[in-house]
């Protein structure tokens, strides 16, 4: 949203400083504001270019102004990624603890039945848990 309004923004500038000069390449709107889309994305094909004073200076700040809003949710971008990474790989390893647990369990409830019946030691494998 934010990149779009800036776009029609800067393209509207453009065409109103430029549109009156001669060999200007900015003869529509639409035409500007495919420059705008280019110039903020940085891609800048080259293809149109601004020939006044004042039709640089909007361009400059149009680059200025695509390079920030496209670089600055990045980092925004990278902390939640790392954030959920992080949280994913704790889950895991608690959900490893956890079974771990259960394992023992599972023994310490294999032995205690044992100790209260009084098996016999040739049959204290057969039932025991794996």
């Amino acid at each position: 949203m934010t990149i779009s309004m800036g776009m029609l923004i800067f393209a509207s500038m453009e065409y109103f400083l430029e549109k009156d000069e001669p060999d200007s390449v900015f003869y529509s709107l639409p035409q500007a504001l495919y420059w705008a889309i280019i110039t903020m994305t940085s891609t800048g094909y080259g293809d149109l270019v601004p020939k006044t004073g004042g039709g640089k200076l909007v361009a400059s700040l149009c680059a200025i102004c695509g390079v920030l809003c496209i670089t600055l949710p990045i980092p925004i971008i990278v902390a939640n990624f790392n954030r959920h990474h992080e949280k994913v790989k704790l889950e895991d390893e608690l959900n490893e603890v956890r079974e771990r647990q259960k394992a023992e369990w599972e023994e310490t409830k294999y032995h205690i039945k044992l100790a209260k019946n009084g098996s016999p030691s040739g049959d204290s494998d057969i039932n025991k848990p794996k």
